[in-house]
């Protein structure tokens, strides 16, 4: 049901709640805006500068308004045509939000509003030419809503399996919505009903008329008799030179018996174990489509024995059925496309702890870089971004095992034990700098014996990263899902710490930049932060909540918990959220 915050009581209530100081900027400011969930078609999260944002002003941002989000925001970036703000929450709630005052200017319930009861939605909206374009987290339909009123304008079912979903922001461009659907709702079923016979879905990719909603391709990256990947991973992005479309894939369910007997007897033999597939199998790949007709250009999969389901963990105390036991190597972060050197790329970051660049006309690898250790959780999986100097990305390294990056500038023997920051040179693919998460120091050894998802018995305390990585100018931002929930401003170019603010909320999503103003949303709040004196001229208000924390370089403990606590949490986790959260927002796939 429509809900208008047009004036009235409602509003006066709203305001109240709302921190705020009016956010205004310079004339010779160019208008931009933030329409999908990386920021542009390419997937690049990179503005080139944020007025008044530098290495030398960003330890100046201060927060000018502060919005409640009811039901918190999980992985959505804001997206904004330029006017408004727009973003859903874990109450199936999405809002229209004036991004100068961070008043709310219509809210909506999706699932009265799409007419589809318990629909939400996973990650950002879309929004282009007056139009609001999202895919269902709990059925594959897409809908698309008028920008101006909420109203609902159109929706589309794009798939008929009991199982399929959608978690992949769409984008859209030359009239077509692209958006995947993910099974990973399957994937779960052998942890949770341990007698259900797997499996069956495939991922695939279509293209909707935006105007519409009409169906005009759809293409599976999986023949019959495969099932699995899963498209999870961000949105696509697009080569409007190519008109070419590029998704990444996760990982296989399983595959017929002569080709899991063909992988088997070649173990340790990876170019044979690729020689076992057939034509047309594209699990933990980077998928070149015509996006004219959805015909596949081509595809460079990263794993060739990579069959895994939830069923092989164990969750919510299944026994650990017979399975691929892949090692879970999804494309978790979206591909980008960009230009350096003098020539032009295609790449992802895989859940291995590769990064893959890719000739974009044909997927052959022009260079691959480390981010750091491998595993379900482990590696790269929520977005990148890239200036076309460097290749920014965030390592998550969730099992916290102990790597040295011997990246440029750390000592020798030195060591990273939770998540990290780095960047790759972005025409060669060397590693210049890799800084862990600030907050890893102080958290780790909190709960310490907590064992690892996998049950390996590995220390699991720490913190990891969890949100994609965003470039302005020469600050690359990024956050950590630790319960304070920090955000960073890191130096472009080396990885100095130059800006931290305690959002009181693990984090998990990335900002969007326009005009000087960021906007990033963490548990229950969206805030706007501006650096002021560049055209931000108004009273700031703050709350005590949202205070800049002083870099000083001293220890602060964001809370420590006994063994017995810890591990009753764990229990929790696993029985109502895990399986879950592997499928949609620890890893997807």
């Amino acid at each position: 049901m429509m809900t208008a915050l047009s004036g009235g009581f409602i509003l006066i209530a709203l305001a109240f709640f709302v921190l705020r100081t009016d956010l205004s900027y310079p004339e010779n400011v160019v208008q931009q805006d933030w329409p999908f969930l990386n920021g542009d078609l390419e997937n690049t999260r990179n503005v080139s500068a944020a007025a008044g944002v530098t290495s030398d002003s960003v330890s100046r941002l201060e927060v000018f308004w502060t919005a409640p989000m009811v039901g918190g925001v999980k992985l959505a970036t804001p997206v904004s045509d330029g006017e408004a703000l727009y973003i859903a929450t874990g109450a199936s709630r999405l809002y229209r939000i004036n991004r100068l005052t961070g008043t709310v200017k219509w809210e909506i319930s999706i699932p009265e509003t799409a007419g589809v009861p318990g629909a939400s939605v996973r990650s950002s909206v879309a929004v282009v030419d007056g139009k609001v374009v999202f895919g269902l987290r709990n059925k594959p339909i897409v809908v698309a809503l008028d920008a101006n009123s909420g109203a609902l304008l159109w929706k589309t079912l794009i798939d008929n399996h009991r199982f399929a979903q959608v978690a992949q922001s769409p984008i859209v461009a030359d009239g077509r919505v692209f958006i995947s659907l993910t099974g990973v709702a399957e994937e779960a079923m052998p942890a949770m009903t341990p007698d259900y016979k797997c499996c069956d879905f495939r991922g695939s990719t279509v293209a909707l008329d935006v105007n519409d909603g009409t169906l005009l391709w759809k293409t599976y990256v999986l023949p019959e008799g495969f099932a699995g990947a899963s498209i999870w991973s961000g949105a696509g992005a697009y080569d409007s030179n190519r008109r070419t479309l590029y998704i990444t894939t996760g990982n296989a369910y399983l595959a017929p018996v002569e080709v899991q007997e063909c992988i088997n007897e070649n173990k340790g033999d990876e170019m044979a174990q690729a020689a076992c597939h057939p034509p047309g199998v594209w699990y933990d790949s980077i998928v070149a489509f015509d996006a004219d007709t959805g015909d596949i250009k081509w595809g460079h999969r990263g794993s060739h024995n990579d069959f895994f389901t939830a069923g092989c963990l164990g969750f919510s105390g299944a026994p650990v059925r017979a399975c691929g036991q892949g090692p879970d190597h999804d494309f978790g972060t979206a591909p980008m496309v960009w230009s350096a050197g003098g020539r032009e790329f295609v790449g992802a970051g895989q859940k291995s702890g590769v990064f893959w660049a890719l000739d974009p006309e044909s997927g052959a690898v022009i260079w691959t870089g480390q981010s750091g250790s491998s595993g379900p959780l482990g590696g790269m999986e929520f977005g990148t971004a890239t200036d076309g100097i460097r290749v920014y990305f965030a390592d998550s390294n969730a099992k916290f095992p102990s790597y040295m990056p011997q990246a440029v500038g750390l000592s020798s023997g030195e060591s990273i034990a939770y998540g990290s920051i780095g960047a790759f040179d972005a025409a060669t693919g060397v590693r210049l700098w890799q800084v862990a998460d600030p907050a890893g120091a102080r958290l780790m050894g909190t709960s310490a014996g907590c064992d690892s998802l996998a049950g390996t018995g590995e220390n699991c305390t720490g913190p990891f990263i969890k949100a994609p990585v965003t470039v302005a100018g020469d600050v690359v931002f990024a956050c950590s899902i630790e319960p304070e929930g920090h955000m960073y401003g890191f130096n472009a170019a080396t990885g100095d710490l130059l800006w931290s603010f305690r959002s009181g909320s693990s984090c998990e999503t990335g900002p969007a930049i326009l005009d000087g103003a960021i906007y990033w949303a963490s548990g229950q709040n969206l805030y706007a932060f501006a650096v002021p004196g560049f055209g931000v001229e108004s009273k700031l208000v703050r709350s005590d909540r949202a205070m800049p924390i002083e870099i000083t370089g001293e220890t602060v403990m964001a809370g420590v918990y006994t063994y017995d606590q810890a591990q009753r949490g764990r229990k929790v986790y696993m029985k109502s959220c895990a399986a879950g959260c592997h499928l949609e927002s620890l890893g997807g796939s």
